[in-house]
């Protein structure tokens, strides 16, 4: 017998109901919700690791799909109860559950999609027809842009999150998938191309009046697991040593040719179109950070410069300057998706209601915050990747925090800052930073900061690992390049202060944007860069951080606030 499930939505979106019956009953509400076209964040696989589905069952019960432990609530009797929709499946008809904001993927991601080039370059455009797309596929979220390559005019942009985070969170989860499961490359295949990509491109065809015929090129970069999943290669080899992959060079797809795997669906909409993947130089320096290093025109610099791209992989590249012969070192250092808000009590990414700016006035009872849609009225609903920059920050100079992330226990104990305190069942009193909608606090606890703590001790040791490699110090690098929306929203100061950004000076940081959608739009308008692209890839002097013995020290030591 089918059973009958109302879901209500914190957000506008209205209250719908869900049949479940025949072979969906029993399975992971996780899955139910997925095939009746209501997909909520699973960033950790679905393996139960992280609190991103958690959703507030209102009446009825759910089951443990494993344990057979049974949550129940009666309205009007018990309280609100909140279970793992990845682990618990309906077992009663007339359920009644409320998906959070921040459990839902239906609200719009803040892509930064805009572009700055300081690199000059020249008008011979990579094809002669009226548009090509420039593509930046990034492990959380997929820009697209509709360019006029005679004469750069942007002609229509889309974005949205990469479908493939049904599956998993990040590139070391993506790449152990196909690992453990050959099948698991297909379907992640089919997330990036026919429930990403091809929607996106109708996007901009749509609302800029094109047609497919008109477009004879799609340049795209991106790190080198997405390109091989892209490209229908098997990405394992890049998760153990020596993390050789498949390929790294520019690889084009012509207009006609059998397309890998589902490319096909692609060579459907776009029957004209050749399809270029841009160039990377190593396993874990892919060829969006290759456009970073094109787009900035670093390879040029008289004096030393850096390009950190702050994210899940945290790749850098160090250019040494001309007294150097312009040398360049390139790594990645596992940061873990904490930036993205992944396994924190109230953390979510860049979207409606994420508060994205924390500043504590005298005293942390004192807390000022900004969030997306503030001024449209939106709700608060949780907190991203800057706001735990800025709370670490200030924590650490109030005095909330101590130098080893613990809060301190005269914070806890002061009456002007009780109403701050919030119990929890596990991880000890959070902080709350402020109100959610319907009185639901927005909280930092220690295991929180802990995971930031981790997340910016991996790029304070990659970086500070890199400089001594090449024999420098931080005061000797000119610029900092920021690179991709994270990098260049947080707050640069705050950064330095909390130990990510460590040794450097605010006037040393230079945010620049999306500079791997900038380098393929750059590709687009000038194919002579393609040489160049390939030049740097191969200029890049791969240094992998489990070799180097300081890498654990300094990482051990970024952990101090």
């Amino acid at each position: 017998m089918a059973m009958q499930v109302t879901v209500e939505n914190a957000g506008s979106a209205p209250t719908s109901s869900l049949h479940i019956g025949g072979g969906t009953q029993g399975a992971p509400l996780s899955d139910t919700l997925r095939h009746a076209g209501t997909p909520i964040n699973t960033r950790c696989g679905q393996r139960g690791l992280c609190e991103s589905c958690v959703i507030e069952l209102v009446h009825g019960a759910v089951k443990h799909v494993r344990t057979g432990e049974v949550i129940a609530v009666r309205e009007g009797v018990g309280e609100i109860r909140q279970f793992r929709a990845c682990e618990f499946a309906v077992c009663e008809n007339h359920t009644r559950i409320r998906l959070p904001a921040r459990a839902l993927l239906t609200y719009k991601p803040q892509v930064l999609d805009g572009i700055a080039v300081r690199i000059s370059h020249g008008s011979e455009p990579l094809v002669g027809t009226k548009y090509a797309v420039a593509v930046d596929i990034g492990t959380t979220t997929v820009a697209v842009m509709l360019v006029e390559p005679a004469s750069g005019r942007i002609a229509s942009r889309a974005s949205a999150f990469n479908a493939q985070m049904h599956l998993g969170d990040d590139v070391v989860t993506r790449i152990s998938l196909c690992t453990s499961d050959a099948s698991m490359l297909a379907k992640l295949q089919v997330a990036i191309v026919r429930n990403t990509l091809v929607p996106l491109v109708k996007e901009v065809l749509s609302a800029s009046g094109a047609s497919a015929e008109e477009v004879g090129a799609m340049v795209i970069a991106g790190n080198t697991t997405m390109l091989h999943i892209l490209a229908n290669e098997d990405p394992s080899p890049l998760g153990v040593s020596p993390f050789t992959p498949r390929f790294l060079e520019h690889r084009v797809y012509e207009a006609g040719k059998v397309m890998p795997g589902d490319m096909e669906k692609l060579r459907e909409l776009l029957p004209a179109c050749a399809i270029h993947l841009l160039p990377g130089a190593s396993a874990y320096v892919g060829s969006d950070i290759v456009a970073g290093v094109i787009t900035t025109a670093m390879q040029y610099d008289t004096q030393p410069t850096m390009l950190v791209d702050v994210g899940t992989n945290g790749e850098i590249v160090l250019q040494c300057g001309e007294a150097r012969r312009h040398t360049m070192l390139g790594t990645a250092t596992a940061a873990g998706p904490a930036f993205e808000g992944a396994r924190l009590a109230s953390g979510m990414r860049a979207g409606v209601g994420a508060i994205t700016d924390i500043h504590f006035g005298s005293t942390p009872a004192d807390v000022i915050t900004k969030h997306i849609g503030q001024h449209e009225h939106a709700p608060v609903a949780g907190m991203c990747g800057s706001a735990y920059i800025d709370f670490l920050a200030e924590a650490k100079r109030t005095g909330l925090l101590d130098e080893r992330g613990r809060f301190d226990e005269q914070h806890k104990q002061d009456a002007a800052q009780q109403d701050r305190w919030v119990a929890q069942k596990v991880g000890g009193p959070a902080f709350r930073v402020a109100w959610g909608q319907g009185k639901r606090p927005v909280v930092v606890s220690e295991m929180d900061v802990a995971s930031i703590q981790s997340a910016k001790a991996a790029i304070y040791a990659g970086i500070r690992t890199l400089l001594e490699v090449a024999g420098m110090k931080h005061e000797q690098i000119a610029r900092v390049y920021l690179a991709g929306g994270f990098g260049t929203h947080m707050n640069a100061g705050n950064a330095i202060k909390m130990g990510m950004l460590g040794g450097f000076l605010p006037e040393q940081i230079v945010p620049v944007g999306n500079t791997s959608l900038a380098g393929a739009y750059l590709a687009v308008l000038d194919q002579s860069l393609l040489g160049e692209m390939k030049r740097v890839a191969g200029a890049i002097e791969p240094v992998e951080l489990n070799k180097q013995d300081a890498f654990q020290d300094h990482f051990v030591d970024g952990l101090m606030l």
